[in-house]
């Protein structure tokens, strides 16, 4: 039995016509004869009773041809979902993320994709720290992970993973307006003594701090404030007298809808990105359309 077959049976049921029935599906009327011979013999089961002017379903027929019908539209269903794959517009992309490029290149990657208008995939984004994005992407439950921050090396793993470095961008202090250092046009040293919040998944980054502000750091429990994700951390510096640090392209995205003071920190702080992924693995077409739009925003923001 192949699906052939099971055409064959439900065009001679609807057209009630071996003649009909043979020009519709291509066939000579002895090729659809033997085609439907041989499926009752491998379903064990008589479909048609048939006289010299009319082809009548059995009981049997009526009964499997819900059934048949069922196959016939998954089979449809099936052929497409596989032409949307093939051109990158369906499927599931699984993409782990560190926090700070989940909110820099994450949305505007999807925004692009959106904006093409042809994208039906279905996409998990995971953000996590870096190790344990790591060993997801090495156990395949990952499709691939895209690091960054001031620092995320070393990489485990590396002679197998494929690793595309991205653009980096600086980092900026966010405060509201109306803090009392922000008012006080105060130097950007003496934020020390303020809260902080950071995402609870960032704080490895510090280590790559001058050892100065680090220490000051870890002198006043800074960051005093460790949230799930950035986007928390940047809501409560915009509700609360509360400092937190952010890309620079995240600052200005904010500061279209809310009112935000950008300060530097004391010395360069710059973010950098890279996407990875198992060399041995091939990216599915839509996994493979998701990176290309995180390298194409991460270009804009370069540019930017």
């Amino acid at each position: 039995m192949d699906l052939r077959q099971i055409r064959h049976f439900e065009a001679l049921y609807r057209l009630g016509s071996f003649r009909l029935a043979a020009e519709e599906q291509g066939l000579t009327h002895s090729a659809l004869t033997r085609s439907i011979q041989k499926l009752e013999e491998d379903l064990g089961v008589r479909l048609f009773d048939r006289t010299t002017r009319a082809v009548h379903p059995t009981a049997g027929a009526e009964r499997l041809l819900p059934r048949a019908r069922a196959l016939l539209q998954d089979a449809r269903e099936l052929t497409r979902e596989a032409g949307l794959l093939k051109g990158g517009e369906a499927g599931r992309v699984s993409l782990g993320a560190a926090p700070l490029p989940t909110e820099a290149l994450v949305p505007p990657a999807l925004e692009r994709l959106v904006k093409a208008g042809d994208w039906h995939a279905e996409i998990s984004v995971v953000t996590d720290h870096q190790d344990a994005l790591m060993r997801r992407l090495m156990d395949r439950e990952l499709d691939m992970v895209l690091l960054g921050g001031v620092s995320f090396q070393p990489i485990a793993h590396q002679d197998a993973l494929t690793i595309q470095f991205l653009s980096s961008e600086p980092a900026v202090i966010l405060a509201r307006p109306d803090h009392p250092l922000v008012l006080a046009d105060a130097p950007s040293e003496d934020y020390l003594d303020h809260l902080w919040a950071a995402p609870r998944l960032f704080a490895d980054d510090y280590a790559r701090f001058p050892d100065f502000f680090r220490q000051a750091m870890e002198e006043r429990g800074i960051p005093q404030l460790r949230l799930e994700n950035l986007s928390a951390c940047i809501r409560l510096a915009l509700d609360a007298q509360v400092l937190t640090g952010a890309p620079l392209s995240v600052a200005r995205r904010i500061g279209e809808t809310e009112r935000v003071h950008m300060a530097a920190f004391p010395f360069p702080v710059t973010c950098s990105y890279a996407v990875l992924r198992v060399k041995e693995r091939s990216l599915s077409p839509a996994a493979e359309r998701l990176r290309e739009a995180i390298v194409a925003a991460a270009r804009a923001l370069a540019a930017d």
